[in-house]
């Protein structure tokens, strides 16, 4: 590992750790996975693999009365809707209202925050927030766009196959489906999510415009497609090791709540049973959060580092340093 991505990787980890008020901001944007592009190309195979599913399931759909059964079940529903029910679908829409406002306002809030503490600016919840609120719009679109360029392209991809499928009932158009789909959809998926991530931290950084933003954004992943993958995997392995760690720490110190609940049921005491369940739940959520809280501030922080090192001079990929030295090596034996 080069001594830049060391440098960036300790003090992303030093701005995480010394203001850990930026973990409340991280809890919420942390519902957008932020974190990193590998995470989208996992999610880009498993889509990929849904797309055979789906041309199968696509074809019992149009090859049976389930649209028409769909129909009967929807219009029954909303027949049957009483109070209570119009009640609770109206505070679940509100709820993801909420939640939605709040993750797309943090992820700016927090960007902001991390950039003005990196550059030694005043920084704080109050002034985030207000920076997070001022782009939500901008933040929404940028993330929208990239859901649905990614969504389309998967839609697209998948009407030619459905087609033959559907025509020649043939399993071998699921196999072309799975290798188009893994050779063009998922590098498509992870380059959207690169372009999404410079383009947020342009709109907050920079305060530039949406278009701007994104036309920034594309030239600075052209000019470091090779860098941006390669903090993407160290970031991934990151979470894996902090994964693996945090597990085995959860099951080490919730060993009083295991232990309970196993003592109930050899002495057939209930609230034992209870109070195991309920506290390990309990400590496995506060795990969770936190967790999660903290990986993502700290992943927003590797990539806020990043782009600024980018825009203000040239990072050499370690591959790029590689090839060059068996280069240099075999030009001298030559």
């Amino acid at each position: 590992m080069s001594f830049m991505y060391r440098y960036i990787l300790k003090r992303a980890w030093k701005i995480t750790w010394k203001n850990k008020w930026l973990w409340v901001f991280g809890l919420f944007a942390a519902t957008l996975g932020n974190g990193g592009s590998i995470n989208i190309l996992i999610n880009g195979l498993d889509n990929v693999q849904m797309q055979a599913s789906f041309l199968a399931n696509l074809k019992i759909l149009f090859s049976s009365s389930t649209i028409g059964e769909a129909g009967n079940l929807i219009s029954q529903f909303f027949q049957n809707l009483n109070i209570y029910y119009t009640f609770l679908f109206i505070l679940i829409i509100i709820a993801f209202i909420v939640i939605l406002y709040l993750a797309i306002t943090t992820q700016g809030a927090l960007l902001i925050s991390i950039y003005n503490i990196y550059k030694n600016k005043q920084a704080g919840l109050k002034r985030g927030f207000e920076v997070g609120k001022r782009k939500f719009w901008s933040i929404f679109a940028a993330n929208l766009s990239g859901k649905l360029l990614v969504y389309l392209t998967f839609f697209i991809l998948s009407i030619p196959f459905l087609f033959l499928y559907l025509k020649y009932n043939n399993i071998l158009w699921q196999l072309v489906m799975l290798v188009v789909g893994f050779i063009v959809f998922v590098p498509f998926a992870v380059i959207i999510s690169f372009l999404v991530k410079y383009a947020v931290l342009y709109l907050v950084v920079e305060n530039l415009t949406f278009m701007e933003s994104a036309k920034k954004a594309w030239i600075l992943f052209k000019n470091n497609w090779l860098v941006s993958l390669e903090i993407a995997v160290i970031l991934f392995v990151i979470n894996i090791v902090a994964a693996a760690v945090v597990i085995f720490s959860y099951f080490f110190i919730a060993m009083p709540f295991i232990a309970l609940v196993y003592l109930s049921f050899q002495m057939g005491i209930e609230f034992m049973f209870w109070i195991g369940i309920i506290g390990g739940s309990g400590l496995l959520l506060v795990v969770v959060f936190l967790l999660g809280s903290i990986l993502s501030t700290y992943q927003s922080a590797v990539w806020v580092l990043v782009f600024n090192q980018l825009n203000e001079s040239v990072m050499i990929s370690k591959i790029q340093r590689l090839a060059a030295k068996l280069s240099s090596i075999f030009v001298k034996r030559i």
